[in-house]
This record gives C-alpha cells, structure tokens and sequence, in this order.
C-alpha cells in the first residue's frame, strides 16, 4: 500500500532573466525595465517592472508566474485559479490582478527555456 511511482524528471522551468522579459513582450506586449527572480519551490517566478515607452518612469510592476511543465498540462486548474483571484480583487479583497495577455486570454502555454520546456505564463500587477 505505498506508493510506487516513479520518481518525475525535474519540471520546474529554467528561464533566464532575458528570456523572462522576452517572454513579457511576446505574451503580453510589454518592455520589461529590468527583471528580477524571486524564489519560488517548482515553478519560476519573476519581479518585472515594466513600462510602454521603455523608462522606469511611470512603469507598474508585476509577478511573472511561469509554471511547471506537470502543472502546465492542466490549463483548467490554473484558470479556476486566476479567475479567483480576479473575483477576490473584483470583490475589495487584497490579491494580485492578473494582467491579460495579447490575445485576451489569462495566461498563454508556451514553450521555452535552456531545456525548451512547456510551460504556462500568467502576469499579474502587483
């Protein structure tokens, strides 16, 4: 009655700060000013302060969650999970407001990385 899984490959997302920024611009049409990593356990996250006309001045900053290749494969979880934080927020609770993409959606899959890795990307305004 234990468990007998197979221990997994390692999921966890390995983006570099560039690549973070380029993925920003790519998905949500944004100029990161700088990128930062912040910890986090198996997903990837990153401080992001962005701006439209490329200057610190005036630019928002946001969380830039890029997730596990294993949880990426579930989008429906993720999505009941950034549409509650849209609700709490929507609601006067305090919770990140997640930042749509360029095409409307709440988060884009996408692949990338050192190790080319499928991943899904949600920003959210800090």
């Amino acid at each position: 009655s234990g468990d007998r899984r197979q221990p997994q490959a390692a999921t966890k997302p390995a983006f570099g700060e560039e690549e973070a920024a380029e993925l920003v611009d790519k998905v949500f049409g944004l100029k990161a000013v700088w990128v930062r990593p912040l910890p986090s356990y198996d997903d990837q996250n990153f401080h992001v302060k962005v701006s439209d006309g490329g200057e610190a001045e005036g630019a928002e900053e946001y969380v830039l969650k890029i997730t596990n290749s294993e949880d990426s494969q579930q989008p429906a979880l993720i999505e009941a999970q950034t549409r509650a934080m849209v609700f709490l927020s929507a609601h006067g609770f305090p919770s990140a407001t997640p930042r749509l993409t360029k095409d409307g959606g709440i988060m884009s899959v996408q692949e990338g990385g050192e190790e080319l890795q499928h991943c899904t990307a949600a920003l959210a305004l800090l």
